[in-house]
């Protein structure tokens, strides 16, 4: 046992301090930091950390200046226990002795009847027989006893509070995952709908086990309503998709001495792959293969445009150490982007526009949308317009802010199912999507004069998959490991030129 410190003629505890002085003092805000570092607020166990190593400093240093802070906190814990107490016993009697006692006064009172009684049921019981409820609830709390442990079951209870507060998710489906710090409003999730995922596991994952619990796990993904770029992502723990600070997981080697920022939407983000098998990962895999060691950070989110890309890049630059190479992947989204634009009305030149974040959101925009007279020729012009100006204007803010900060900035066009050859095993996939020929040809017309008519000049990735000889997309636009696969390596062969060790 610890001896106490002898006190001084003034009262204060002197001497050194004691293990359990120590430990009691550092303890909290390790525990803060630990939780904190495991949800992944990293800023969060930073400052509990410091917090730590300043109390511990100064409980060695100044033992008496630590022990009369110990002092004050413990009695202003007592207080805060105190004013909880009572403001607890204060909504027990509004809350419960109060109707209670209202209903007792007119109700007879009941009781059940113990085992072995005539019945089961409910029977009256006498005024003696009946708990004291407001003697219980009126009792004052007492301020008696050692403050110490009160305090620290305060911040024991505190600590669980948050834990349960972040941990939070409103339910998840079956092969789910756990969201973190989730808002209650799902804006844009991956969804992979039952029949849908079926289809696809059939398709273009017949070989892999892990993909049913994948794609349920891509489906727990969720997001929140952003003033500046639309949603962002909320966090997410489970088997194979996990995200963390906004960015899904990736795959980097020991000691990076690179940091490569990937932006796009959900094909970046990696649909239908796994952590480690997104193209970000494949990428870092590649040029580990060669001797280079970067860090893949994916920025990626579902339904994100070039635009809401490009804010993300400029908010990261500003919070955190610039990369040496930033990765835009875009083409798929330009297109939606564009073409919901045009659906809804909303084709105001230089306007920046996203698509609708919720269903919400869609049925309002829905309902002021002025009747279409344009025909579909006219309504497909007027998107490739539309979307090529705001590609632009997206592409031209990354480069100057790149440019600042020096930072490498490469756009890249992304491959679709319209721009791969028709082949054998493909045509089940045309099929589901009710696709022809014709129609992979007009899309493939409409991307190309969009990616043309914007200036920008992005490396086209758009033949990256035509030598693949068994299924890699799974939708017009997303594709299984193997095409991440593919696609990174063409990725990495354009940019090897980029890097350097």
């Amino acid at each position: 046992m610890d001896r106490p410190a002898p006190e001084s003629p003034t009262g204060v505890v002197t001497g050194p301090p004691t293990p359990r002085e120590v430990v009691g003092r550092i303890l909290p805000p390790i525990v803060v930091g630990a939780v904190a570092l495991i949800l992944g607020a990293t800023r969060i166990a930073a400052v509990a950390g410091l917090a730590a190593v300043a109390l511990l400093v100064v409980g060695t240093v100044a033992p008496g200046v630590a022990r009369r802070v110990d002092h004050l906190v413990a009695r202003l814990g007592a207080r805060i226990a105190s004013g909880v107490s009572g403001a607890i016993a204060t909504a027990g009697w509004l809350l419960l002795v109060l109707p209670v006692w209202a209903v007792s006064s007119v109700v007879p009172p009941l009781r059940r009847r113990r085992v072995g009684e005539r019945s089961d049921g409910w029977v009256r019981v006498s005024v003696e027989q009946r708990s004291s409820f407001t003697r219980t609830f009126s009792r004052p709390p007492t301020t008696g006893g050692r403050l110490l442990p009160k305090l620290a079951l305060l911040v024991v209870g505190l600590t669980l509070g948050a834990l349960g507060a972040l941990l939070w998710t409103g339910g998840s489906g079956s092969g789910g995952g756990l969201a973190l710090g989730a808002d209650p409003v799902v804006l844009r999730p991956q969804v992979f709908e039952p029949e849908a995922k079926g289809w696809a596991l059939d398709y273009a994952f017949s070989e892999e086990p892990w993909a049913d619990e994948a794609m349920s796990n891509a489906a727990s993904t969720s997001g929140r309503p952003d003033p500046v770029v639309g949603w962002r992502g909320n966090d997410l723990r489970s088997t194979y998709v996990n995200v963390v600070g906004g960015r899904r997981v990736s795959w980097s080697p020991p000691d990076p001495t690179m940091t490569v920022w990937f932006f796009g939407g959900s094909t970046m983000f990696g649909d239908g792959q796994r952590d480690d098998h997104t193209i970000p990962s494949a990428f870092a895999r590649l040029a580990a293969e060669d001797g280079i060691r970067i860090e893949a950070v994916n920025f990626g989110l579902a339904s994100y445009n070039n635009y809401q890309e490009t804010l993300v890049f400029l908010q990261a630059l500003e919070e955190l150490p610039p990369p040496d190479l930033a990765v835009f992947y875009d083409g798929a989204n330009e297109w939606s982007t564009a073409l919901e634009r045009v659906n809804y009305g909303e084709i105001e030149p230089g306007r920046v526009y996203f698509q609708a974040a919720s269903e919400e959101d869609r049925a309002e925009r829905v309902s002021r949308a002025p009747a279409v007279t344009a025909s579909s020729e006219e309504q497909f012009e007027l998107a490739v317009e539309l979307g090529a100006e705001q590609y632009r204007s997206g592409v031209a803010i990354a480069r100057a802010a790149g440019a600042a900060k020096g930072v490498d900035v490469v756009h890249i066009w992304q491959p679709g199912l319209w721009s791969t050859p028709v082949r054998p095993f493909t045509q089940p996939l045309l099929d589901r999507w009710q696709f022809t020929p014709d129609t992979l040809e007009q899309i493939r017309r409409i991307m190309d004069e969009m990616r043309d008519r914007s200036g920008v000049g992005p490396i086209d990735l758009g033949d990256a998959l035509v030598d693949v000889d068994r299924p890699t997309f799974f939708d017009p636009a997303h594709t299984n490991e193997l095409g991440a696969r593919v696609i990174a390596e063409r990725m990495y062969e354009e940019l090897r030129p980029r890097l350097s060790g």
